[in-house]
């Protein structure tokens, strides 16, 4: 049962855990499976092509740092893109509190373009809009992300036959963060408390790069010498 309270936390059914006191046993759990470099490309010129205003959502929530419930309550008032910071509310088992996050200069442009994007005749800028309305574009009412989910089940899962899930994109840029900077900066980003959960969820390929350090450690059983 704690197993199961923990998938459904994960993947953001429910925001509390009423099992988290109880002994865990002890279980083999597999590593979350993440998009190839090809699957990415795929996937890339696919909704970009044809569902806009999705593709800009996932590379606004794959560079955010935020889980997909986190992202959707964001408004425009949240956003410094001069700083390029954002505030999001965490409410994850039992911590509650806002958080500044960093906007990755990469993606700035897309946020920008959410905020400045003009709707109907209205030209004055409500910044107690959400930033993810309906139809993924700014508005007054923020989407549950059941419709993320069902976006990318219908738009990735069936039409290009992909098996990784959208929350995979977090786990995808927590990695990549890892191993250009480190964990510690990967920790600092998904907001976790400790490192663990960095090392043993996101950091996919944090081990493996362990082990190639390992390889490459300059430790010779002796110093030796010319004449020797």
């Amino acid at each position: 049962i704690s197993a199961l309270f923990g998938d459904m936390i994960e993947d953001e059914v429910l925001e509390h855990n009423p099992t988290y006191k109880i002994k865990k046993l002890t279980t083999d759990k597999l590593l979350r499976e993440i998009l190839t470099e090809e699957d990415r490309k795929r996937v890339h010129f696919h909704l970009k092509s044809k569902y806009y205003t999705f593709w800009r959502f996932m590379m606004i929530f794959y560079s955010s740092g935020s889980r997909v419930s986190e992202i959707l309550q964001v408004q425009i008032k949240d956003v410094n893109i001069n700083k390029l910071e954002f505030k999001v509310f965490i409410k994850k088992g039992q911590q509650h509190k806002e958080v500044l996050k960093p906007i990755n200069k990469n993606f700035a442009h897309l946020w920008l373009e959410v905020i400045n994007e003009q709707k109907g005749n209205t030209t004055t800028l409500n910044t107690n809009d959400y930033l993810f309305s309906k139809g993924l574009s700014k508005g007054k009412k923020p989407i549950r992300y059941e419709q993320i989910t069902r976006r990318w089940k219908t738009h990735v899962k069936n039409q290009l036959n992909i098996t990784a899930d959208f929350y995979s994109l977090k786990h995808l840029y927590g990695d990549k963060i890892s191993e250009q900077l480190d964990i510690a900066h990967a920790q600092k980003l998904n907001s976790h408390t400790s490192s663990k959960m960095m090392k043993e969820h996101y950091a996919v390929n944090e081990k493996q790069r362990t082990i190639n350090r390992l390889k490459n450690v300059d430790a010779s059983f002796y110093e030796s010498k010319d004449s020797d």
